[in-house]
């Protein structure tokens, strides 16, 4: 992978959140990381087996770039990461604060601090496509 910096933040679209509270984020974290918990995560939403098969997807098709799925609600995270990653991809500071707000949209794709996708959520395909269209990553695993 070429670059300092480089990631991809998927934002989770709404679904039923139960407050991010334990140790699976809302809804979709067992779909994502690991096969539910006895703890009541209960089955992934529609919205969250979505967002997991865009993380799988990108991960899949670029296991060296840093991929983060960031629930909505997270800003305290999500605006400063998006910031810091448009000021490094070179964007000025209006421009990149501009881009860490629109980041706060449900569904949204961020790439390198671009907001590319916003509005609803990606499938797969449309996210593997900005990432080849946006930024300099090899699929090499070696």
């Amino acid at each position: 992978m070429s670059g300092v910096g480089r990631r991809v933040v998927l934002v989770r679209g709404w679904d039923r959140s139960t407050g991010g509270v334990g140790c699976c984020p809302p809804a979709d974290g067992a779909a994502v990381l690991s096969p539910p918990h006895e703890h009541g995560a209960g089955p992934p939403t529609a919205e969250a087996q979505r967002s997991a098969d865009v993380y799988r997807a990108l991960r899949e098709r670029f296991p060296r770039l840093d991929v983060t799925v960031v629930d909505p609600g997270n800003w305290a995270w999500l605006g400063p990461a998006v910031y810091r990653d448009a000021r490094r991809s070179g964007r000025g500071r209006l421009a990149s604060l501009r881009e860490a707000a629109r980041a706060t949209t449900p569904g949204c794709l961020v790439v390198d601090g671009e907001v590319v996708l916003d509005g609803r959520s990606p499938t797969p395909t449309e996210a593997v496509a900005e990432v080849v269209g946006r930024t300099p990553v090899t699929t090499s695993t070696g």
